[in-house]
């Protein structure tokens, strides 16, 4: 061990020191990640009686990326200090070791909000099926910063197995519409089946807005593939009825997209009775694509 790592540890463990300088000690030890008495020594400051100096050290074992730091920094997510807790999360997400991920969960629950929001973070950081089910805790968030991050996070989550729909069908009958709308928009391509008779009997929602979400999903996944193709059509000629315009011109497009000759009787009514014109205008557009494809496929 060098003089320099020698007196920057011994600045570090000096409590009459100035705090600046210590952090700076700090600082200058992670700069030498390979050097295992840097790791040693900012390890050792998690439990420093500052709690700047534990935060600092939290902060800087993960930019260090060394496995041995992985155990104290889950230890420190019980700090008393809200700073410190929030540090550690971040370090540990740079880590990304599988074995955090159950005390990353518990944190959702933390008193602290900020601690929340960033075990949130922390998770997408991981790509397990672990981290649904607490992403999902953190939708019932009384602080709307958490509930938008999970939320943020789950619909943009990219996992490299698929998952089951029992785990997803509780969240998709919760009490909460705004779990329901999120679940609805997380499982159109995540579950080993295909998705599309859990998002038809989402088009039966009370909430309007779970409703047009799950109709947009089953407009993404017929974009992309024809599957349950029937299925799709009697959900959405049913939601033609429906007394919700977006629900309605939802249900117009994805019949478009599909070519839905059956569709054209009940498009001719709502293109001369409905009373939104927006709705009109998407059924006339609707009824002249289906029969030129029609026509198209004769020729």
């Amino acid at each position: 061990m060098s003089n320099n790592i020698t007196k920057l540890i011994n600045t570090l463990k000096d409590k009459n020191q100035i705090l600046a300088l210590r952090l700076l000690a700090i600082e200058q030890l992670a700069e030498k990640p390979e050097i295992d008495e840097s790791i040693q020594a900012l390890i050792r400051a998690l439990s420093d009686d500052e709690q700047e100096i534990r935060a600092y050290a939290a902060e800087m074992l993960g930019k260090m990326g060394s496995k041995k730091s992985l155990f104290p920094l889950i230890d420190s997510l019980h700090d008393l200090s809200y700073e410190v807790r929030v540090s550690a999360l971040r370090s540990l997400a740079l880590l990304k070791d599988e074995q955090c991920i159950e005390y990353i969960a518990k944190r959702i629950l933390d008193q602290n909000d900020k601690v929340r929001y960033e075990a949130v973070k922390a998770l997408a950081s991981f790509d397990s099926i672990q981290i649904i089910k607490p992403l999902f805790k953190a939708l019932s968030d009384e602080n709307d910063a958490v509930k938008n991050e999970a939320e943020r996070v789950l619909i943009g989550l990219k996992l490299s197995d698929k998952i089951s729909e029992e785990l997803v069908i509780p969240f998709l009958r919760h009490t909460d519409p705004f779990i329901r709308d999120v679940a609805t928009r997380f499982i159109t391509f995540r579950l080993i089946r295909s998705a599309v008779p859990l998002l038809v009997e989402q088009t039966d929602d009370k909430n309007w807005e779970v409703k047009l979400s799950a109709l947009q999903e089953l407009n993404k996944i017929v974009a992309v593939k024809t599957e349950n193709k029937e299925q799709i059509i009697e959900c959405c000629l049913k939601c033609l009825d429906d007394n919700n315009p977006k629900i309605k011109m939802e249900s117009i497009d994805i019949l478009r997209e599909l070519k839905t000759e059956e569709a054209i009787n009940k498009l001719i009514i709502i293109s001369t009775k409905d009373p939104d014109e927006r709705v009109r205008f998407e059924a006339i557009d609707a009824i002249t694509e289906i029969r030129r494809a029609k026509r198209l496929s004769t020729e």
